[in-house]
This record gives structure tokens, C-alpha cells and sequence, in this order.
């Protein structure tokens, strides 16, 4: 009964809105628990205070809460127009921008780019929904739209003199999407992996490379974290039981959420928390890669950020590029095989073409004539060059490619070509 006269209350509420606050109101019940935030991967702005250091305030500073705030530089006239800038690293939909003001404005607006050069405005000006220094406020667009960048205008300063953002989120459309730990490794970003039903902190890059989608999850409208390989596969806290941090693991999603205990119910803060719905446990990563359970405000307070996820969005899954991948390294391991025997045989033929009528008569002379130890440390060292520099390339991109040839077990063929060239020039240089 309860239940009932909230929803009436809900529906009379709605009714007396604005048809824009109605969107809101409605969209807002429907997101539920389900509301997803996403990370901006970089910042720019027009403004920054100095602090006698390039970074100490910099825009980049919004886009992860915690890391510290952005800043403007102050002393802004009552017209004066200051804009903080949000790029993504890939486009997304997105439903709305979450804003946790350091310095609250008078009055902004917000602007959104599906490219990250030409923007558009989709909240006109507005007072800021608060009188305070800091506080949060949400702003829904009207409609969902797909964005690489959002620009937050600002002007009017208060009496602080200074416009500031702790951390500004996209809230986006719920869909496929890499949780990314906030805990730093010096081997680089820390995606979250299933394997055999358990949960585990990895190298982004090194899932990336495997091609089997275990480090890709969803959020559905019921705030269910379900793994995309699986129908019925969500993350879930086994037991319902957090005692000692307890065992996250990937179950049924049926039974899970039958339990009615919130032990598979998930809700994202605006500040990169994955929380249960249900009592103050949040989703922590440890130093030794294992996912567990913890409070939230405890969890909080750890300096690695172990307790911040991140949702990375990503284009739809596809296994067939990865099973094309893994059929190809397979022909060229094979083919590798192969010539490794037919060099070998060659190789054992050496003495006999040293012995050869036809090389007596045809006496080598000249540069090309170089010992065959020789030749075959160039040919050896222009492959190895090669070899080395895609190892030692500790760019994105390089780690990837390095990453796909380990998992592939394609990484040591440049040196069986390194080799086979070798013998190869020797052999020539014998007839």
C-alpha cells in the first residue's frame, strides 16, 4: 500500500511539471540504481590558478575525484566568461553531466561536441542549484545525445572570487564498458577480468589483447553488473556475506537476484564508487589483484584509490575478429614450424655445396662475399631491430601489439625469419 501512494505521489509530482522537468523526473526514476557515470580522459580550460606549479590546479584535476580540484585564476570581472572542458576517448551517449563544484558559480550553461571541435548548447543558462561554496547538482539533457566533449561555461563569480570543480562525470547510457580500477601500477591501467566464474584485477592492455571479452561488463536497468559473455552471468557477492571482504565472484543473475539480499544490485557514484545498494559496501581492488567488498567510507580513505572504477566505454563485442586473430597466429605458427625444418636441412647441406663443382668454378669476389657469420649477423640484426623496437615501444599501441603477440605465441617469429634470411644469404653465397 506504501508503495503504491509513493508512485501515485511520483505521478502527481509529474504531471504538475514543465514538460522539460517531466523528461527529467521520469528519466531520473527509470535510471534508478542503474544511473552510470563515466570519467572524462582529459580536460582543458580557459582559466587556471598559478600556484608556482604547471599541474597543482590543472582541469585535468575534475577528472577523477580525489586527485584534487581544478581552479580558475581568480579575479574575474561579473561578465567574464570561463569555460572547463571534458574529452572523452571515445564517443558515448550520454544522458546528462554530474558536477561536484569546488567553487560554485553564479550562473553556467553547458555545451556538448560529438566530435570535440564543434559544440553545441544543450542546458541554457542557469543559476547554480545551490547558494554554497561546494555542492553537487546533476544536469539532464533533454534527450540522449552522443558526445566526445562537454564544455561547462561559467560567469557571475561569488564572493570567492573563483570558479572550481572538484570532479565533473558524464552520466551516460548504460551499455558495454571496461571497469577500470583507480589503483595505479606501474605496468599500466588495471581493468577488472573474470576467469572461471572469479573476479580479478588485470592489465587492461593484456585483456584488451586476449579477444575474449572477460574484461567486458554491463549495467542493466535493475543495476545489475553482467558480464557481456554470458546471458545470465553477474557479478554478485557470494552469500551475500562480506565478512573478511568476502568473494566476489560471476553467477547466475536469476538466482542472484532472487536472494533480495543486494548482493548482486549495484549503483555508481558520481565520485567512481561501485556500491551495493544495499547496506555501505563498496567494490575495492587490492594490491594482490583480487577483487572484495569493504566500506565505503573506509575505503574511501585509502591512498591508492583501490576503491574508485572507472566505466570505459567500448564498441559492442565481437569474437570473430579475435577467432580470425587466433586462426591466422595458428597458420603462421605452423608455417614457422615448416621452415624451421626445411632451414635445418639446409643448413646440414652446407658442407656439400662447399664442395660443390659449381662453386669452385664460380669463385666469390666482392663486397656481397662477406664471411657467412657476418651475413648472418646483419640479417640477424636488421630482424632483431625490428623485433626489438615493437618490444620496447611502451606506447598504448606498442604494449597492445606486444601484449596480442605474447598471448598469440607469435612473438618470437621475426627471429625464425632473422634466421631463415641468414642461412638463406649464406647459402647463395656459396653457388
Amino acid at each position: 500500500m506504501g508503495s503504491e501512494l509513493f508512485k501515485r505521489r511520483q505521478q502527481r509530482v509529474i504531471m504538475k511539471a514543465s514538460p522539460n522537468a517531466k523528461y527529467v523526473l521520469l528519466l531520473l526514476l527509470r535510471l534508478g540504481s542503474a544511473m552510470q557515470y563515466a570519467k572524462f580522459d582529459s580536460a582543458s580550460a580557459s582559466s587556471v590558478y598559478n600556484a608556482g606549479s604547471d599541474f597543482a590546479f590543472a582541469a585535468s584535476m575534475a577528472t577523477a575525484s580525489g586527485s584534487g580540484y581544478w581552479c580558475s585564476s581568480g579575479s574575474h570581472r561579473a561578465e567574464q566568461v570561463v569555460s572547463w572542458t571534458g574529452l572523452l576517448a571515445t564517443r558515448q551517449t550520454l544522458l546528462g553531466i554530474s558536477l561536484s563544484w569546488a567553487y560554485s558559480p553564479r550562473e553556467f550553461k553547458v555545451l556538448t561536441s560529438p566530435d570535440g571541435a564543434n559544440f553545441i548548447e544543450n542546458a541554457c543558462w542557469r543559476p547554480g542549484a545551490g547558494q554554497e561554496v561546494s555542492y553537487v547538482e546533476h544536469v539532464m539533457f533533454e534527450k540522449s545525445i552522443a558526445v566526445r566533449a562537454v564544455a561547462v561555461v561559467m560567469r557571475g563569480p561569488r564572493a570567492w572570487g573563483y570558479f572550481g570543480l572538484n570532479s565533473a562525470s558524464a552520466i551516460v547510457e548504460s551499455g558495454p564498458a571496461m571497469l577500470v580500477s583507480g589503483a595505479t601500477s606501474p605496468s599500466g591501467e588495471l581493468c577488472v577480468v573474470t576467469s572461471a566464474e572469479k573476479l580479478s584485477l588485470n592489465l587492461c592492455v593484456d585483456a584488451i589483447a586476449a579477444g575474449t571479452g572477460d574484461e567486458i561488463f554491463r549495467i542493466s536497468d535493475d543495476g545489475l553488473l553482467m558480464s557481456t559473455m554470458s546471458p545470465d552471468a553477474c557479478v554478485t557477492l557470494v552469500d551475500g556475506d562480506a565478512s573478511d571482504g568476502g568473494i566476489l565472484a560471476v553467477s547466475s543473475c536469476r538466482r542472484a537476484f532472487e536472494a533480495e539480499d543486494g548482493r548482486a544490485v549495484f549503483r555508481r557514484s558520481a565520485e567512481g564508487q561501485l556500491q551495493f545498494v544495499l547496506g555501505n559496501l563498496c567494490v575495492v581492488g587490492r594490491d594482490s589483484g583480487a577483487i572484495a567488498a569493504a566500506d565505503c567510507g573506509e575505503a574511501a580513505q585509502a591512498n591508492d584509490a583501490g576503491d574508485k572504477f572507472f566505466m570505459v566505454a567500448i564498441p559492442e563485442f565481437d569474437p570473430a575478429f579475435a577467432a580470425g586473430a587466433r586462426a591466422s597466429a595458428e597458420t603462421a605458427r605452423n608455417s614457422a614450424v615448416r621452415l624451421a625444418g626445411l632451414i635445418a636441412q639446409l643448413n646440414r647441406s652446407m658442407p656439400a655445396v662447399e664442395s660443390c663443382t659449381l662453386g669452385r668454378q664460380r669463385p666469390c669476389a666482392g663486397a656481397s662475399c662477406a664471411d657467412a657469420s657476418y651475413t648472418a649477423g646483419v640479417a640477424r640484426s636488421a630482424e632483431y631491430a625490428r623485433t626489438l623496437a615493437l618490444r620496447e615501444d611502451d606506447s598504448a599501441l606498442g604494449r597492445a601489439i606486444a601484449s596480442m603477440g605474447r598471448q598469440l605465441q607469435i612473438d618470437n617469429l621475426g627471429e625464425a625469419i632473422a634466421d631463415a634470411k641468414a642461412i638463406i644469404t649464406a647459402a647463395r653465397q656459396k653457388l
